[in-house]
């Protein structure tokens, strides 16, 4: 019986989520979110806090609505990620798991969810 590909399929995830939660931690990751959070509260104040005149003020409006969304979706994409990778490891996990059982054959492998 031929080897699950899973052991390497998680490895390669926990690498990525381990990149992307080690870039979290550094000081200049943490100071482009405090920038992107000061540009959406500055696009919130001017989406939901200014009355509208005329049909260009709402245009902008409209614009500043897509970039909001879009500062907002760049600040939350490396977070988003991990998630994503967590489940994805987990779930592999829980795949080899059902394969040992199935087998019979145990390997202990050091990977874990977290």
């Amino acid at each position: 019986m031929e080897q699950p590909r899973l052991p390497e399929e998680v490895r390669v995830l926990q690498e990525e989520r381990f990149r992307l939660s080690s870039l979290r931690e550094h000081d200049g990751y943490k100071y482009l979110i405090e920038i992107a959070q000061a540009q959406i509260e500055t696009r919130r104040q001017a989406v939901f806090l200014k009355p509208l005149k005329s049909m260009d003020e709402i245009l902008e409006q409209e614009y500043l609505k897509g970039e909001l969304s879009g500062i907002t979706l760049f600040s939350q994409m490396v977070d988003i990620r991990v998630e994503e990778l967590t489940g994805e490891i987990t779930h592999l996990l829980e795949e080899l798991e059902e394969i040992h059982e199935r087998t019979g054959r145990r390997t202990e492998y050091a990977y874990s969810s977290e």
